[in-house]
């Protein structure tokens, strides 16, 4: 008996985290821009701040923290020939409690359906 009802539980369970699962991918193809999908790269602004931005988590990774990317304060100027020059900053949150802003800058290009990291800069202050 008590089998039965765990189990009724954890059906009960995946069925909502299913329906939320749901909800979301459907709120986020209506309201998320194109070219912003994870799914497939495409050669946008808005994919290559992402791949950019993807590559600063990495070069922070290790420090135990939380990275908020100002995605509205960010300049990408198109190069040409599938190439983006992205200047931004990042707010990092320690697990200290300290808060640093990094400035980062990274030149990123398209080529073959992905994306290719040219060169990466993040500076503290």
């Amino acid at each position: 008996m008590l089998v039965d009802v765990r189990r009724a539980r954890t059906v009960t369970r995946l069925a909502r985290d299913a329906e939320l699962a749901d909800w979301y991918a459907r709120f986020a193809s209506r309201f998320t821009s194109d070219g912003s999908s994870s799914f497939a790269p495409l050669d946008s602004e808005p994919a290559a701040f992402s791949y950019c931005a993807r590559q600063v988590s990495k070069k922070m990774q290790g420090e135990l923290s939380v990275e908020t990317f100002d995605g509205a304060g960010s300049r990408t100027t198109p190069l040409g020939s599938g190439r983006y020059r992205i200047e931004s900053a990042v707010d990092q949150a320690r697990q200290s409690g300290e808060k640093v802003r990094h400035g980062f800058s990274c030149t990123v290009r398209f080529a073959e359906g992905r994306w290719v990291l040219e060169e990466l800069e993040v500076r503290q202050g």
